[in-house]
């Protein structure tokens, strides 16, 4: 029998993936960020959703904070996948939905 559950564990691989895509955004050199950020946002944006990924990530990771974490998370991914859908960018916006629906079972670890 192991310790954790499913929702424990995929609340916990959400936590880590939100903190190194924020992290990976925060410290990206200039020439890196300006290739896959969008070009209709301002160039300080990616570091607003960096630290907004952060938040989701160290939210998520914190029992008492993860209702919070849950909602940001929900919110960043839902309007990356509009985003991207609104570009026609379909392949890059599989995996955001991935993310978006494994945020599901992690609301299951929430105690109400």
């Amino acid at each position: 029998m192991l310790p954790f559950s499913f929702p424990a564990l995929d609340v916990l691989a959400l936590s880590g993936t939100f903190i190194l895509f924020g992290l990976v955004q925060f410290v990206t050199p200039g020439v890196v960020r300006n290739s896959y950020c969008n070009p209709d946002f301002s160039p300080s944006f990616c570091r607003v959703s960096a630290v907004m990924e952060l938040l989701a990530g160290t939210f998520l990771a914190m029992p008492v904070t993860r209702s919070w974490g849950l909602i940001l998370a929900a919110f960043i991914t839902f309007s990356l996948v509009v985003m991207l859908l609104g570009h026609s960018k379909y392949l890059y916006a599989l995996p955001v939905m991935i993310i978006l629906v494994a945020l599901v079972p992690a609301a299951l670890t929430l105690h109400i």
